[in-house]
C-alpha cells in the first residue's frame, strides 16, 4: 500500500524519511528487491511497484509477490493469474511473480507443516491449480530467492571483493590511529616516543625545507615553516628600511619614494608575516590570540609605536646642535651624534618586538598542528598539547629578552662600527654634498680634450657656508651614514639571534622541546595521565580487531 501518515503516531516527515531509507536501500545494486503487494488490490496504486522500477530499470533482481490470493473477488482471479503467467504489460518485472497464501486470522495458531498444507491444498482448487508449481507457494519464492541470491552476488562478485578490502583498509587506519596497546608505562612510553621521533622529523624537514617528503606540507601551507620565516623576516627587513626611521633623511634612497616614511605602503603579501602585516603595526597590535590563548600573556604585551616626525631633519637637527653647545672651541659636543640616533632609530624597538611575535606565533601553531598531524588520536594530542604549550612560553620569552638586549646594545651603547661602507656613504655623502652647493656656480670650460668645468676661486669660497651650518650638514651625513650601517646590522642580529639561535636552531629552542628524550624524563604517572588508554577506547580496539579478523576471514573466501 501507500505510505501514508497515521493520524496522532506519524508525520509526513516521518513518511519522508522511511521512504528516503527504503529509497536507498533499494539502490544498492546489489540487493534484492521483494516487491510484495496483495493480490486483492490494484497493482497500479502500490508505490512500491514504481519505487522497484525506478530503482531497477531492467527487473534483473526484482522479485514480485502477491499475497492474499484466497480474498480475491470471484471472477477477478485471471487478472492476478495474468500478472504471473504473463511476462509482458504494466507491473511486470522480467522475474515474474510468485503467489503464496499465509495464514488469515484465525489460522494464525497452525504449525508451519499445517500452514504448508493448507497453502498446497489452495493451489490445487480452481482457478489457481492454473499457477506453475515454481510460482506457487512460500517453498517455491524459497527457491527462487536462493537462486536470485547467487545470481546477483556472481554478479557482484568482485564489488564485493573490493568493498571488503575497502573496509578492511578503513578499519586499519582507525585501528593504526588507536596506536597500539597502552596497558603498562612501557606501551605508553614506547608510544609517546614513537609520536616524538615522528614529530622530531616533521620538524627538521621544515627547517630544511624539504617539503617533498612528506604530504603534510603540501595539505597544509602553515607547516612550511623556512618559507614562512624567511617572508616574515624579509617583512620585518623591509619594514624597518621603509618606516624605522623617525625623520626622512634629505636625498636618502629611503625617502626617494615620498616625502615622509609614513605614506609609503610595502607590496602587499598574502602571508601573515609579510612587509604588509608588518608595516601595519604603527596601527594595531598582534592579532588576538583565539586558538592559543596561552600566549595572551606574550604576544599582547607591547608599546605603541612611535609616530613619525613632521618636522624637517635639518631644522631638528640645528636645533639639537644648538641645545647641546657648551665651553668647546672648535668641536662637537661626543653626546650629540648618539643623542641623534637614539632619537633617530627609536622605531626599531617596536618594529622588531612586532616581528618576533609574529614569529613566535608562526612557531607555536605550527607546533600544535605538527603535534595532530603526529598524534592521530585527538585525546593524547590534546594532553600532550596542554603539558607542552605552558612549557613553551619560557623560550619565547627568552627571544623577547633578546630583542631588547640587541635595542639596548644599538641605541645605549657607544656608536661603532668597522663596516668600510660607513667611511665609503660619508664619502659619497659629503661629496654629493659639495657638489650640489657648487652645481649652480657660473663656469665656463677649455678646449682641452677634457673640457672639465672651470670655476672662479672667489665664487667657490663664497658658495660654502658658515661652519654652523657646514657642522650641521656634516652631522646629518655622519647621522644617514651610520644609520645605514647600524640598521643592516640590527635586521641582520634580530632574524640570525633572536629568530634563527632562540626560535628554531637552538637545541633548547621550542621547535626541538617535544622530543624522545622529553619523553623519557616523563614519570609514571605523567604516562598514565597523557598516554593512558581510556576504557572506551580499549573496547573500541577489541571490537576493530574482531571485526578486521572477520573481514579477512571473508575476503579468504572470495579469494578462493
Amino acid at each position: 500500500m501507500p505510505i501514508e501518515p497515521t493520524p496522532g503516531q506519524t508525520t509526513k516527515e516521518d513518511m519522508n524519511l522511511v521512504r528516503g531509507m527504503v529509497a536507498r536501500y533499494l539502490g544498492n545494486p546489489r540487493s534484492i528487491i521483494l516487491a510484495v503487494v496483495p493480490a486483492n488490490v490494484d497493482i497500479a496504486t502500490q508505490e512500491i511497484i514504481q519505487m522497484a522500477e525506478d530503482a531497477d530499470p531492467n527487473g534483473q533482481r526484482t522479485l514480485g509477490v502477491l499475497t492474499k490470493p484466497d480474498l480475491v473477488d470471484r471472477g477477478a482471479e485471471e487478472k492476478t493469474l495474468g500478472l504471473v503467467t504473463d511476462q509482458t504489460g504494466s507491473g511486470r518485472y522480467e522475474l515474474g511473480y510468485t503467489v503464496v497464501c499465509n495464514r488469515s486470522q484465525s489460522e494464525l495458531a497452525m504449525t508451519h507443516h499445517e500452514r504448508n498444507l493448507r497453502e498446497a491444498e489452495f493451489f490445487k482448487t480452481q482457478p489457481w491449480n492454473a499457477v506453475p508449481d515454481k510460482r506457487a507457494g512460500i517453498k517455491a519464492l524459497k527457491a527462487r530467492l536462493d537462486k536470485l541470491l547467487i545470481d546477483v552476488t556472481r554478479k557482484n562478485f568482485q564489488a564485493v571483493a573490493v568493498d571488503v578490502r575497502d573496509k578492511v583498509r578503513e578499519l586499519e587506519r582507525e585501528l593504526d590511529n588507536l596506536g597500539p596497546a597502552r596497558e603498562t608505562s612501557n606501551d605508553q612510553r614506547n608510544h609517546l616516543i614513537r609520536i616524538a621521533s615522528e614529530f622530531r622529523g616533521i620538524t627538521v624537514k621544515a627547517i630544511d625545507a624539504y617539503y617533498g617528503r612528506d604530504q603534510c606540507f603540501e595539505d597544509d601551507d602553515d607547516l612550511r615553516l623556512a618559507t614562512n620565516v624567511m617572508e616574515m623576516n624579509q617583512g620585518f627587513s623591509e619594514t624597518i628600511r621603509l618606516r624605522g626611521f623617525t625623520r626622512s633623511f634629505r636625498k636618502s634612497p629611503e625617502n626617494a619614494a615620498t616625502e615622509h616614511g609614513a605614506e609609503l605602503k610595502p607590496p602587499s603579501s598574502s602571508h601573515r608575516g609579510s612587509a604588509n602585516s608588518s608595516s601595519s603595526c604603527d596601527t594595531m597590535e598582534s592579532e588576538p590570540v583565539q586558538d592559543y590563548p596561552e600566549l595572551k600573556s606574550i604576544l599582547l604585551q607591547s608599546g605603541k609605536g612611535t609616530g613619525q616626525a613632521q618636522t624637517d631633519i635639518i631644522e631638528w637637527i640645528t636645533e639639537k646642535y644648538n641645545r647641546s653647545k657648551g665651553f668647546e672651541i672648535g668641536t662637537l659636543n661626543p653626546s650629540l651624534l648618539p643623542s641623534l640616533f637614539f632619537e633617530q632609530s627609536r622605531r626599531w624597538g617596536y618594529y622588531a618586538y612586532y616581528h618576533v611575535k609574529e614569529v613566535i606565533r608562526n612557531i607555536h601553531q605550527f607546533n600544535h598542528k605538527a603535534l595532530c598531524y603526529c598524534c592521530k588520536d585527538r585525546i593524547i594530542s590534546e594532553r600532550l598539547w596542554a603539558r607542552l604549550s605552558e612549557l613553551l612560553l619560557p623560550s619565547y620569552k627568552e627571544a623577547l629578552n633578546h630583542v631588547s638586549f640587541l635595542v639596548n646594545v644599538e641605541q645605549s651603547g657607544n656608536l661603532m662600527t668597522l663596516n668600510h661602507y660607513f667611511a665609503d656613504n660619508l664619502k659619497k655623502a659629503r661629496e654629493n654634498r659639495i657638489k650640489r652647493q657648487l652645481i649652480n656656480l657660473e663656469s665656463w670650460t677649455t678646449s682641452d680634450a677634457q673640457k672639465e668645468p672651470l670655476l672662479r676661486l672667489k665664487d667657490t669660497i663664497a658658495a660654502f657656508v658658515s661652519n654652523e651650518d657646514h657642522t650641521v650638514l656634516d652631522l646629518h651625513d655622519t647621522l644617514e651614514a651610520y644609520y645605514k650601517v647600524a640598521r643592516k646590522r640590527f635586521v641582520d642580529a634580530v632574524c640570525l639571534q633572536a629568530v634563527d639561535h632562540f626560535l628554531i636552531s637552538s637545541r633548547s629552542g621550542p621547535l626541538w622541546l617535544f622530543s624522545p628524550q622529553f619523553v623519557g624524563e616523563m614519570s609514571t604517572f605523567e604516562l598514565t595521565e597523557v598516554a593512558g588508554e581510556s576504557g572506551d577506547a580499549a573496547v573500541r580496539r577489541s571490537s576493530l580487531v574482531e571485526e578486521i579478523a572477520n573481514l579477512k576471514a571473508g575476503e579468504r573466501i572470495l579469494d578462493s
